[in-house]
Order: structure tokens, then sequence, then C-alpha cells
């Protein structure tokens, strides 16, 4: 419970000011994002997602590049939503998938998982360690999306770290999905995993001719195996490690990100209270 003269800013970083209401069809990349019916949430303008990611997640301004849509509550169970620009690597086809070899190919992510995490821990001061698989890599072939749930920790905390895509005709768009403290963990049932993760895409429409059902063989855009985005979700490209923040910096949300749960309460009681003294008074 916070002092109605409390701020968001002093709480997150974000100021009441940086947020809006998510209540219209957002325009993205290459499709829509919708608010669910009867449900309040907020959508963070860019330059505060921005600096936002800069202060908290250790982004470059430069990283910032990649972000399309920071969503506040967008759904039950999920604090906060990263969308990030389309990328237009290609169409992903299953075969690899569906090839014997697809455990191998998911002991190699796991490898690449712990490489990626080895390397980003030179610059931490508390490291991270990869703990296990909660949900291995899925694909759904029915709404073509790929997704995983591994256990992340430091020395202080666990986290359920969820990475998600939406295949697309040129491509794919990435989900980076942070649930309410509690509402999903290592313990968590993967059907409860799906579910979350479903009602996070489900929102999201592609523009006309976009979707991954579009595609056409003889179309001119490239092609590659699913588990090429698996490996890039992860920030690398088979043993090729990408430039990306969000990894070495989850467990900051654990301490920080979490309070944006409270920012809901912050703008009711600033609406509430605005007409009468709130010094020092409690919510």
């Amino acid at each position: 419970m916070f002092s109605t003269s409390l701020s968001a800013q002093e709480v997150t970083g974000l100021e009441v000011t940086d947020l809006k209401d998510f209540d219209d069809e957002m325009y993205l990349t290459r499709g829509t994002y919708s608010p669910l019916n009867d449900w309040a949430s907020w959508h963070v303008n860019e330059d505060a997602a921005c600096t936002f990611t800069v202060n908290f997640w250790g982004w470059t301004r430069e990283t910032c590049e990649i972000i399309d849509a920071m969503i506040l509550l967008p759904s039950p169970g999920i604090d906060t939503l990263l969308i990030e620009k389309a990328y237009s690597d290609g169409y992903v086809k299953y075969d690899d998938w569906d090839s014997s070899d697809r455990n191998k190919y998911i002991e190699k992510l796991w490898k690449d998982l712990q490489e990626s995490t080895n390397i980003q821990n030179v610059n931490l001061v508390n490291k991270l360690e990869l703990i296990r698989w909660i949900v291995p890599p899925e694909l759904n072939k029915e709404k073509n999306y790929i997704y995983y749930v591994y256990l992340l920790k430091d020395e202080y905390s666990e986290v359920a770290v969820t990475v998600s895509a939406l295949l697309d005709r040129e491509g794919y768009i990435k989900f980076s999905m942070l649930p309410i403290d509690g509402s999903l963990n290592k313990d968590s049932n993967p059907n409860e995993f799906r579910k979350s993760i479903e009602a996070v895409l489900d929102l999201y429409t592609p523009y006309k001719s976009n979707s991954y059902e579009d595609y056409a063989i003889g179309d001119k855009v490239s092609e590659y195996g699913v588990f090429g985005v698996f490996a890039a979700l992860a920030g690398l490209k088979w043993g090729k490690v990408l430039v990306t923040g969000f990894l070495a910096t989850l467990l900051i949300f654990i301490k920080k990100f979490s309070f944006l749960i409270f920012i809901p309460f912050l703008l009711v009681a600033n609406k509430f209270f605005k007409k009468r003294p709130q010094e020092d008074e409690d919510i």
C-alpha cells in the first residue's frame, strides 16, 4: 500500500503521464494489437518505454529501436508485455521440427542458452543461472506460434522466463511476457503457460496478406527452419551471440518491474484524490 503522495515515477521510473489507457486498436509493424474487452490496461509511450528499458534492463538507446509496443496488464496474469517490431528473416518452415533430430536441436538450444548466459554474466554482479526447462520448446501448428519457458535465477530470486513468437508470412513477431508475481512460476502446469500465451497472442491481428497462411510457394521471401527462430529468440544464431538486453536483465524485473502491478492503483488514486488534500494520506 502506497501513500497517495507517492508517484509512479518514484516506484517504477515511470510517471503517470507516461501511461495511456489502452482502450483502442494499436497499429504495429505488420499487424494490430487490440485491448481485451472489459479489462483495464495501459500502454507506455515510446520515449518512456525506451528510458525504462535503458534504466532498468540495461538496454542501449539503439536497442530501443526494436520496441513496437509496451503494454501493462494486457490480460489476466500478465504484468507486462513487450512486443518487438516484426522480423523479416523469412518464411518459417516446420521441416526441422518434424525431423528425427528434434531432440538434438532442443539440446543444442539449451547449450546455447547457457553460453549466452555465461557471456552476459561477465558484466553482471549477481550472476544468472539457468536451472531447467519448465516448458521445453513447443510449436503450435494450428495457431502458428512457438514458445518455451525456462527457470532462471540469481542468488536472491527465481523467475519463469516465457519467450514466444507468432509466425507470419515474412518471419515472426517476438512477444516477451512477464507474469504478475506468483501467477506463473516453476510449479505451474504447462497448460497454464500455454493459455496465458494464447490469451496475449490472440489479441494480435496481422495485416491483410501478412498471416502465416498467406504464404504461397514461389513467394520471393527467404525460408528457414523453426529452430532458427528458437535460437534467435534466445539471442543467438546457433552459437553466434546476438545483441540483446532482455536475458541479462530479467532478474531486475523481479526486484523492480513487478512494482508495475501497482501503477493502476496509483492511477486510480490520482483520479480519486485529485480534488482533496492527499499529503501523507494512505490509500
